[in-house]
């Protein structure tokens, strides 16, 4: 699929959202966000192959920004909040982190993933 289509499946329009912000997994307020999609993007070159990173917001279960103990002062999307989609030479080839991972663009962290115990879905 070619990023002209990539672009009019997914979006690009901007949404005002309301976001809960969550404190050891009380709600204590909320935070008006403005999302533009992609949220952000960026390029980068391996060998003679140009890979593009589309970030789109996603909510993770409907939960809402900060719910592991974060709060966002500077009104932004953290980035376990933007689902990427891996664009070669201007192809999807896939989305989410495994994608990036497989592709070279980013490392595995050694060991287990420290955040696998917690729950989604409170």
């Amino acid at each position: 699929m070619s990023r002209q289509k990539v672009v009019a499946i997914m979006s690009s329009d901007t949404e005002q959202v309301r976001e809960g912000v969550y404190l050891e997994q009380m709600l204590v307020g909320y935070i008006d966000l403005t999302v533009a999609n992609p949220y952000r993007s960026e390029s980068v070159d391996i060998g003679t192959d140009r890979f593009e990173i589309l970030y789109y917001y996603a909510r993770p279960c409907g939960m809402g920004i900060g719910y592991w103990d974060t709060q966002f002062e500077d009104r932004t999307v953290p980035d376990w909040f933007l689902t990427p989609v891996v664009l070669e030479n201007g192809k999807l080839v896939g989305w989410g982190t495994e994608v990036m991972e497989r592709e070279g663009l980013i490392e595995r962290p050694p060991g287990p993933v420290e955040d696998e115990s917690l729950y989604i879905g409170s």
